[in-house]
């Protein structure tokens, strides 16, 4: 995990935390967000050990709160 070029951090240490919670879901299955949002961005990271088709989504839950970001990968085309 994370042994690819676009990993490494300021210098040359790799990054090697993962801070995410994998679900394992059927193909084609549906993904719901956590808050009304909108959207940030929608790539498909194709590099080797990249995050695939990839959405995040921008949160703001109450009005004057500094946003937050969610990010959905490794999704079906």
């Amino acid at each position: 995990m994370y042994q690819s070029d676009q990993y490494l951090s300021t210098g040359s240490e790799m990054r090697t935390v993962h801070f995410a919670t994998d679900l394992f879901v059927e193909h084609g299955s549906l993904v719901f967000s956590i808050y009304d949002g909108k959207i940030h961005s929608l790539l498909d990271n194709s590099k080797p050990l990249d995050n695939g088709p990839t959405i995040i989504i921008e949160h703001r839950p109450a009005p004057k709160s500094p946003p937050f970001y969610v990010l959905y990968s490794h999704l079906s085309k």
